[in-house]
């Protein structure tokens, strides 16, 4: 629930399990996947006016109970491999992908008649509906080295690489 919002509610629930082989030899993979989805009544808050919130009661709702939703399903996989050449260098790759659901009906309450002197109670609020359906996706893949050196007697970790990646909206 959300404070102070008696129709509000957000809702989630999800699972992010891993898997690493090869922990204390010179080389690892770890294979990680993260779920979430969401099935949210959505807030759009209480209407504007002028510069701020409208002086109504917080607790008003003017979405659509039984209307609005807001769904998710996020869907994460990750494997990344690393590798120590020596005690000083190591070499990392990571490559991930990710796929995103959305699913929404959104109700944004706004007024309507306004003029500067209106009475808040002679101003109507009307409703606004937003409706989307997406699908975003994320690949990515990274190349790290890593580098441990002494000057002197300060400590230095140096790390470079390069990363590529494509990401897609579809809504």
């Amino acid at each position: 629930d959300i404070a102070g919002r008696d129709v509000a509610e957000n809702r989630r629930d999800g699972f992010a399990p891993s898997l690493v082989l090869g922990l204390g030899t010179p080389t690892r993979f770890t294979f990680s996947y993260f779920h979430q989805n969401a099935d949210d009544i959505p807030d759009y808050g209480i209407p504007w006016l002028f510069n701020g919130p409208a002086p109504v009661n917080r607790n008003n709702y003017y979405g659509l109970q039984d209307g609005n939703f807001l769904r998710t399903y996020d869907d994460i996989g990750t494997v990344k491999a690393e590798h120590d050449v020596n005690s000083h260098l190591m070499v990392r790759e990571q490559v991930r992908y990710a796929n995103y659901v959305r699913d929404v009906l959104i109700t944004e309450p706004q007024l309507t008649g306004i003029a500067v002197g209106t009475p808040l109670e002679e101003m109507q609020v009307t409703r606004h509906e937003i409706g989307v359906n997406s699908t975003e996706t994320f690949l990515d893949n990274q190349l790290d080295v890593i580098a441990h050196f002494n000057t002197g007697s300060i400590e230095h970790t140096l790390v470079s690489g390069v990363e590529d990646g494509r990401e897609t909206s579809d809504p």
